[in-house]
C-alpha cells in the first residue's frame, strides 16, 4: 500500500487527503502544525464565492466543488451566504470575459450604469470602468467548511496529526526518506 503524507492542515490539504484517501489504495498522513485545521489563510481569507474567471475549467470545477461541499457541511446554506456582488472591469474585453466567467459558474452577471452602481453602494464613487452586478456570489464560512473536511477525512480514514511542525524533509535520490 501506497503512503501519502500532506502537509498543511487548510482547505486544501484537507481537500486533497479526503479524495487521495477515497481510493483505498493508499495510506493518507496529513500532518498540520497548528493544534486546529485551517487556522492559517483558510480561516483568514476574503471568504467570497465569485467564480467569474474565464477559464473554462473554473465553473465546471465551482460547480462541482458547490456540489461536494454542500453534501459534505449539510446544504449549501451551512456553508455559503449567497449574495450579490459588483465587479469592475479595466476593460470591455475584461466584462465581457467576465460575463462569460460567471455564466460557466452559474451565476447571472448584468452591467450596471453609473447611477445604479452609486444606489447599490453609494461610498464607491464614480465608476468609468465597465462595472457588473453578479448575482448568485457569496461569502464562504470556512469554519464550517473545514469541519466538514476534517469529519470526511476521518471517516476517509486519513490520519490527522495536528499540532505537528515538520522542521525538516529528508531525501535520498529524490525519494523522500524522512520527515
Amino acid at each position: 500500500m501506497r503512503r501519502t503524507l500532506i502537509l498543511g492542515g487548510g482547505i486544501a490539504g484537507l481537500s486533497l487527503a479526503f479524495f487521495l484517501a477515497r481510493d483505498r489504495a493508499r495510506r493518507v498522513t496529513l500532518l498540520e502544525r497548528e493544534a486546529f485545521a485551517g487556522t492559517h489563510s483558510s480561516a483568514r481569507n476574503a471568504q467570497i464565492w465569485l467564480p467569474v474567471d474565464d477559464d473554462s475549467s473554473t465553473g465546471p470545477l465551482a460547480a462541482r466543488t458547490l456540489a461536494w461541499m454542500s453534501e459534505l457541511a449539510g446544504g449549501e446554506a451551512a456553508w455559503l451566504r449567497r449574495e450579490s456582488a459588483i465587479v469592475i472591469a479595466e476593460t470591455e474585453a475584461m466584462a465581457r470575459a467576465m460575463e462569460r466567467g460567471a455564466a460557466r459558474g452559474g451565476l447571472t452577471a448584468r452591467r450596471a450604469s453609473r447611477a445604479e452602481l452609486a444606489r447599490v453602494s453609494p461610498m464607491l464613487g464614480p465608476v468609468d470602468e465597465p462595472a457588473l452586478l453578479v448575482a448568485g456570489a457569496g461569502i464562504l464560512e470556512p469554519h464550517v467548511m473545514i469541519t466538514a473536511l476534517v469529519a470526511a477525512c476521518r471517516r476517509e480514514g486519513v490520519t490527522l496529526r495536528l499540532g505537528a511542525a515538520v522542521d525538516r524533509i529528508t531525501d535520498e535520490s529524490g525519494r523522500v526518506v524522512g520527515v
